[in-house]
């Protein structure tokens, strides 16, 4: 007799702009996942819904929960347990009554998350209101663990709710990183050197010499090198409820199930004009357990750097500059790029710069073809990541 499998709808959150590189990351990821007996499955991806702030899919429970651990670029990953029309409070109340949040924890004091627009309930307040009430749940106390968080989202009159899987953002790696001003968040950053290497394998890409001559606290080196690695260094909400199968609450038993990613050895390299942030960019790979890049304290608009660099491998530079808007610049895009093409002759160079930056750009870069241009957001300011390639 088969066994039937229970389906379960996932909404994966991603930022405006990089839903598509979401949805492309958990294809590539999927043949990863393992069934409950650490084997790998054999269930293929269902059709998916790419909208407007993420991805919308159905899978087994056990299937879903562990894309935590392999995605770089999304928000965090939800887990829909009911979605209805709804127009009047009488009804939520009704509908909020029926759900057995039991299921996943006996704790009652779960965060919620209200949004609503396009609805004829719109009054946030209330609406959190009638689910406490419904639900009855307690305010969370600071001191206290929680249950967990749940999403309601109203739109067009319909409301889902969402129990949170993740917990903390999926940008957070684990190892307790230290950031420095206007830091740039790791899921920007894999966003940009997907973007970057695309069509490009894990052995590839180690053979490239990484240059990021602005390096602020590290985050581009540091998704360079863990592009293919599961995250294995912090928890996730999910391993805490009682209806995750028992061998995903133990992540570091699990995690050995999996293929374990090469282990190649980088070609890193960084500088950046204030020397406390070369010693952030090294203490955050020893707090990785990576290998420590070329490190120095070194302005790429004044000069070379004095990195030996091989020839018969090819050099890529990565930066996220300075916008002038919450830290000022102190150089022009143009004289920017002119340093680093002319001193260092790239293969290809990839910058994240804010779009009144992009604005000042000459319509050309001499020696250098523009390959591609991505609009995204970094912290509410738009921006885009251009990439060059040497003609």
């Amino acid at each position: 007799m088969s066994r039937t499998v229970v389906k379960y709808r996932f909404f994966v959150s991603a930022a405006l702009g990089m839903e598509e590189e979401a949805a492309a990351e958990i294809q590539e990821v999927w043949g990863e996942l393992l069934d409950l007996d650490g084997r790998p499955h054999s269930t293929p991806l269902e059709e998916f819904e790419v909208e407007k702030g993420g991805i919308t899919f159905s899978a087994s429970l056990h299937l879903g929960l562990q894309l935590n651990f392999f995605l770089k670029t999304p928000h965090r990953i939800l887990l829909r347990i009911k979605e209805f029309r709804c127009r009047d409070f009488p009804k939520l109340f009704s509908e909020m009554q029926k759900l057995n949040l039991k299921e996943y924890s006996d704790l009652s004091n779960w965060k919620l998350e209200v949004a609503a627009s396009k609805s004829r309930l719109n009054h946030e307040g209330r609406i959190e209101d009638t689910m406490m009430k419904a639900l009855k749940l307690k305010e969370p106390l600071a001191h206290e663990a929680l249950a967990g968080e749940i999403y309601v989202r109203f739109f067009d009159d319909n409301c889902s709710v969402s129990l949170d899987t993740t917990g903390e953002h999926l940008h957070f790696r684990g190892g307790d990183l230290h950031k420095g001003d206007a830091p740039l968040r790791e899921t920007l950053a894999a966003f940009c050197l997907r973007k970057m290497t695309a069509g490009m394998g894990q052995t590839e890409i180690s053979k490239i010499q990484w240059y990021d001559p602005m390096v602020g606290s590290g985050t581009f080196l540091l998704e360079v090198v863990q592009l293919f690695k599961f995250n294995s260094k912090r928890s996730f909400a999910f391993q805490s409820w009682k209806k995750t199968p028992k061998v995903l609450q133990k992540s570091e038993t699990w995690l050995k199930n999996y293929p374990q990613a090469s282990k190649e050895t980088y070609k890193i390299f960084g500088s950046d004009i204030d020397a406390k942030m070369i010693e952030v960019t090294k203490q955050n790979f020893l707090r990785q357990g990576l290998q420590e890049p070329r490190l120095e304290v070194h302005d790429i608009l004044r000069s070379r750097p004095s990195f030996e660099l091989d020839v018969k491998s090819p050099l890529w530079v990565v930066l996220n500059p300075p916008y002038g808007e919450r830290i000022e610049a102190g150089f022009l895009p143009s004289e920017l790029l002119s340093a680093i093409t002319e001193r260092l002759k790239p293969e290809r160079v990839g910058v994240l710069f804010s779009r009144k930056q992009v604005q000042q750009l000459a319509s050309k870069l001499k020696g250098y073809d523009l390959l591609a241009e991505h609009s995204i957001s970094n912290g509410g300011l738009p921006c885009v990541f251009m990439i060059w390639t040497r003609q």
